[in-house]
């Protein structure tokens, strides 16, 4: 049902954009509700609806739960910091100098657009449900690599193709094929840090970060390739900065379904 009802979904949100449908709203909250963050929404009650209520499924399927929002929010600012960091001091060796950015209410709604709209929306469909509930059909038959492998490879073709609708509407049609691997390839890097960290709210907040690195200074480096660099490397150092050692590893033996007293390796159906 989900499958089925993303696409017909991303069709209906980019013509609700095209025809405006969100602006007012937009206009009325001087730019902090923003399109973006409005259709994500509703997208996401609907979709909630579907997983939680007639798939049965909870948060915790999904590698959502208080103790790993806690975990991924100081993560998610020492990126941002970062970022920020190295674009004022590389604003301040330019000749242009360092120039502060004003539009601070599109801004923070640009970021609230992707932290509780697209990215979460996203994230969740596409590396907490899908991903998952792929790798565990294929565990019964196939062996752990083998799963993972063709459970990333077909969610992040998914994630890639739902995207056509939009690039049509914002006429990106002659680079299209190009956009689409390039999505895959992004894809398939949000799902390996995914798998990593075992952590959906960092995700989430790395790719809102990504789309919209909510720069204080108009920027003379790209801080979307800082902000994934560092996110990289968390995801690499991850026992060691979170200090767990404990964690569901499905490419050393273990899988999502595995059981276990712990409140986060709860088995996901």
């Amino acid at each position: 049902m989900v499958c089925i009802l993303l696409p017909l979904n991303g069709i209906v949100m980019n013509l609700l954009f095209r025809n405006e449908f969100f602006q007012p709203v937009s206009r009325y909250t001087n730019y902090i509700i923003q399109p973006t963050l409005c259709a994500n929404m509703i997208s996401i009650i609907v979709f909630a609806f579907i997983i939680l209520f007639l798939g049965r499924l909870n948060l915790i399927s999904l590698r959502l739960s208080f103790s790993k929002f806690k975990e991924s929010i100081g993560l998610i600012f020492i990126l941002w910091f970062s970022a920020q960091t190295v674009s004022v001091i590389a604003a301040g060796l330019s000749p242009d100098g360092i120039s502060v950015n004003n539009d601070f209410n599109i801004l923070v709604g640009s970021f609230l657009g992707q932290i509780f709209g697209n990215a979460l929306f996203e994230e969740a469909m596409y590396r907490g449900l899908i991903y998952i509930q792929l790798y565990l059909i294929l565990r019964k038959k196939k062996n752990n690599k083998i799963s993972i492998f063709i459970a990333l490879v077909c969610s992040q073709l998914l994630f890639s193709l739902i995207h056509i609708p939009n690039r049509l509407w914002i006429n990106q049609s002659e680079n299209l094929l190009l956009d689409l691997v390039n999505l895959f390839i992004l894809g398939a890097v949000f799902t390996i840090i995914f798998i990593r960290t075992d952590n959906l709210a960092f995700l989430i907040g790395f790719h809102a970060l990504l789309n919209e690195p909510f720069d204080i200074i108009k920027p003379s480096i790209p801080t979307q390739l800082i902000i994934l660099l560092g996110a990289i490397i968390i995801a690499i150092l991850w026992p060691l900065i979170t200090c767990e050692s404990r964690r569901i590893k499905p490419w050393r033996g273990n899988s999502y379904s595995k059981k276990s007293k712990s409140s986060s390796n709860v088995p996901i159906r």
